[in-house]
């Protein structure tokens, strides 16, 4: 008589881990255990299965047919145990536990690194987990609770609420302002008398990035009159703070978001030029996996974020150069 398999929520973990990443170091880092333990715990469960699930060698992990069926099967009892854990913590109505969340850099240092600590104070129960990151994984498989993103989303199986707006402008450093190349420019400069002069520029290093995109902040209309210009990029990362180091050492007129770039304005390290035109306007999302089985801490994440974003994301600035 075959031995029956006796289960405990890492080994499901492990086997639906495994076989949608094919890591056995990616797996034992998920789950906070030893790689050994990964492979000593999977022959094990092979064992009392009488069967192979996955095939490995040196440098790679296939699924076999029964590992497929396996783990589709752990996969819905993970679902199942995750919907039971929800449906009681409804019962109480409070929000608490892990609350994970993604967003990428610039969004969550300037926008989610104030609202966090407030957020944590509002509901002393619920342990934030926040991943920055530029790239957009996959949420479920992820196990993400609320992504933060900008833009449309390309995957419409997903949730997504729109909670704001997010406006860029160019500014320059003020120690910058009275030296060459940008000392000359004249106090009321037009869009074309930059495309001469180095750009510091915000995005992934294999993107081109040699043009910006403008529009007219000040137009009612729903199309507002769009301008493209050619411009001489110096310097282009995905790291808000390198860009900034960057610009407040003079080397360029820097492309930022308002909210990013409103607490230099303040203190008068930077100046914005143009402020009657926006480099970019990208709309902000709270993106979930369903609106169904939505813990309280979720619920509550998402109503505190929608509430403080219905008010201006950065304060307002305004620059001594501007068109005329």
């Amino acid at each position: 008589m075959r031995e029956s398999i006796v289960w405990d929520i890492t080994d499901v973990r492990l086997i639906v881990e495994l076989a949608h990443r094919r890591s056995f170091s990616q797996v034992a880092g998920l789950l906070r255990i030893p790689r050994t333990s990964v492979s000593k715990r999977l022959m094990a469960i092979e064992h009392r299965a009488g069967t192979r699930l996955f095939e490995r060698t040196t440098r790679r992990v296939n699924v076999t047919a029964a590992g497929e069926i396996m783990a589709i099967r752990c996969a819905t009892i993970l679902e199942e145990l995750e919907m039971a854990s929800q449906s009681l913590e409804g019962l109480t109505g409070k929000p608490k536990g892990e609350l994970r969340i993604t967003a990428p850099f610039i969004l969550g240092q300037a926008l989610l690194g104030p609202l966090i600590p407030e957020f944590m104070r509002k509901h002393p129960e619920v342990c934030p987990l926040l991943n920055l990151t530029n790239q957009r994984g996959d949420m479920i498989s992820e196990g993400v609770d609320v992504s933060v993103r900008l833009g449309p989303l390309a995957d419409s199986s997903l949730i997504a609420k729109a909670v704001g707006k997010v406006d860029a402008g160019l500014y320059l450093a003020k120690s910058a302002s009275n030296k060459a190349p940008f000392k000359h420019l004249p106090r009321a400069v037009e869009l074309s008398a930059l495309s001469d002069l180095p750009f510091l520029m915000l995005g992934r290093a294999d993107e081109s990035a040699n043009e910006i995109f403008v529009f007219r902040a000040d137009d009612p209309k729903a199309n507002p009159v769009e301008k493209r210009l050619a411009v001489k990029t110096i310097l282009k990362t995905n790291d808000p703070q390198t860009l900034l180091n960057a610009a407040l050492d003079g080397l360029g007129f820097v492309v930022l978001p308002m909210m990013s770039a409103a607490p230099c304005v303040n203190e008068g390290k930077l100046i914005q030029i143009l402020p009657n035109w926006l480099s970019r306007r990208s709309e902000v999302f709270l993106v979930t996996a369903s609106r169904r089985h939505q813990r309280p801490a979720v619920k509550a994440f998402i109503e505190f974020v929608s509430e403080r974003l219905a008010r201006p994301v950065y304060p307002g600035t305004r620059s001594s150069r501007s068109t005329s």
